[in-house]
């Protein structure tokens, strides 16, 4: 089914209240018909056999005869307009026989009961969200007992070591990043066509990509095939992939390279690059406000970087005169952290350094739009987030860093420069705390507003046996777990992260939403 956009379901939405009319309804005696016990959505796995009939199973509340109802299913894009629902008819029973394969997205079901002795009828629809086991849920980048690189995958179930899985192998070396993007077009390898698709990218610190699918987890890319020119040179060190306003980027030791965001809903690219442009990157990069707000951390030049509107160019990012105020500071830097911050209207990009040559942390943090420099704070060296190695930020609930030492979590104020303690509830003060992060959605729209959700994850490891704990937002307040975690999964490597994937497909272009235009931050984290 194409997908298009909206009208038709606004009409459908109010369909639950509707009749058809007939002339003959003014003369007749007309019973009612009422239909009950149905959920606004639904959500299902695809290609596992699920009936329909097994999860929606209304009642009809009428005075007219059991043989005198005929009961008619139509399923069709939730997003389609300009079209007839009837021609997506699916069954005739009164519950919905229909196995559900379809690829991951969001469709309408609309039900129809028809009274065939005077033709009166009464409707009721309801939203269907289909998933395969690998378009939606969390994936856990993490390192193997033999030290390279594997996902594990939670949709309902936790799916282990799912690269080894599909390819017969995990990759090479230990984990370096892992990239959600949205709408990335490809060949695809089966109809030897233009197809788009969310898409899971993996880098390691050995230097191996791959590219996958997320519908079925068919690796697409990687170091072989991703250029236009041919292989990539042995020099070629990928760092992951982001989405800046209208473009799709990959970014690596060598600058970025990108490619033009779609918007028509159908693929104009294979997802080859082409040569690269601005100098050479990290996985450290931060969207933050509407204009020139794409900041990176160069691990080549080992400076904060800002890359223009159209990813053609970059400069070393200034303060907001204009001056290079990172010049004051050690030219060795290495960025280990970073993240964007959102609360109260302001939006704070921050990347955490350290200069080895003189044991000290630096803390830059952007303006509001991302096109400066707003502070260079030297973090006094008896704060904790000057000594953890485990950092994470907090996106949207509290103007928090997030860093553990001695076991203990802590969080930084952005806006304050201090630090307070943060009890862990729920998790047994015997364990180790490895791994925190805060995964968040915030899609707008009718239908992708579904998926968003803010959630707060403590890992704690054992050797090479992982827990991963989830607070959910109900389980949140401040930024601060209040309440035990509502999941916990268990699993075996070491986590390196963990990030979420929508099955949403028809995002605009980029993961910047119209919120994000008007000079808001990140609708999901990029990298901790």
């Amino acid at each position: 089914m194409k997908k298009i956009f909206y009208p038709l379901l606004f009409m459908l939405l109010s369909f639950s209240a509707c009749t058809e009319d007939d002339s003959t309804l003014a003369t007749l005696d007309v019973s009612d018909i009422v239909i009950e016990n149905l959920e606004e959505e639904y959500s299902v796995r695809s290609y596992v056999g699920v009936n329909l009939k097994d999860v929606i199973k209304p009642t009809v509340q009428t005075a007219y005869a059991a043989d005198d109802l005929t009961y008619t299913w139509y399923l069709f894009d939730a997003t389609a307009v300009n079209i007839d629902y009837r021609d997506y008819l699916i069954s005739t029973d009164k519950e919905p026989d229909y196995v559900v394969e379809l690829p991951s997205g969001d469709y309408r079901v609309v039900l129809e009961v028809r009274a065939q002795s005077n033709d009166f009828a009464q409707y009721a629809s309801v939203l269907l969200h289909t998933s395969t086991s690998y378009s939606q849920g969390f994936y856990i980048l993490k390192e193997t007992p033999d030290g390279n690189t594997d996902l594990d995958c939670y949709n309902e179930e936790l799916l282990t070591d799912v690269i080894a899985v599909g390819t017969g192998a995990p990759m090479k070396g230990k984990p370096c990043n892992l990239s959600i993007l949205y709408n990335g077009e490809y060949v695809d390898p089966g109809s030897n066509e233009l197809a788009m698709d969310n898409f899971i990218h993996v880098t390691t610190e050995s230097r191996d990509y791959k590219g996958f699918r997320s519908e079925d987890l068919t690796e697409v890319f990687n170091r072989d095939n991703l250029f236009f020119s041919g292989p990539m040179d042995d020099n070629e060190i990928p760092y992951g992939y982001f989405m800046a306003y209208f473009y799709q980027c990959y970014i690596s030791n060598t600058g970025i390279r990108s490619y033009g965001a779609t918007f028509s809903g159908e693929a104009e690219s294979t997802g080859k690059l082409g040569y690269p442009s601005c100098a050479g990157g990290s996985k450290f990069v931060q969207i933050i406000g509407w204009t020139n707000g794409i900041m990176y951390w160069s691990n080549t030049e080992h400076r904060l970087m800002i890359a223009d509107f159209n990813v053609s160019s970059s400069t070393v990012a200034t303060d907001t005169s204009g001056e290079d105020i990172q010049s004051d500071y050690p030219t060795d830097l290495e960025c280990l952290a970073s993240g964007v911050n959102s609360t109260g209207g302001t939006n704070i990009g921050w990347f955490l350094c350290e200069s080895p040559s003189k044991d000290e942390r630096y803390l830059i943090q952007s303006n509001s739009l991302g096109n400066a420099i707003e502070r260079i704070v030297t973090l006094d060296p008896s704060l904790h987030l000057a000594k953890s190695d485990i950092v994470a930020a907090n996106g949207r609930t509290a103007s928090y860093i997030y860093c553990v030492d001695g076991n203990k979590l802590y969080a930084y104020s952005l806006t304050q420069g201090t630090e307070l303690e943060i009890p862990l509830t729920g998790i047994p003060a015997s364990e180790t705390v490895t791994f925190v992060t805060n995964q968040y959605l915030g899609f707008l729209g009718m239908i992708s507003a579904t998926y968003n959700f803010d959630t707060f994850i403590v890992g704690t490891q054992e050797g090479y046996n992982y827990k991963l704990y989830f607070y959910e937002e109900e389980q949140m307040n401040g930024g601060q777990p209040i309440a035990a975690p509502g999941l916990t999964l268990e699993g075996t490597g070491k986590v390196k992260s963990v990030r979420y994937l929508s099955p949403q497909k028809d995002i605009t272009g980029s993961n910047l939403g119209f919120e994000e235009m008007m000079g808001n931050t990140n609708t999901f984290p990029f990298s901790d």
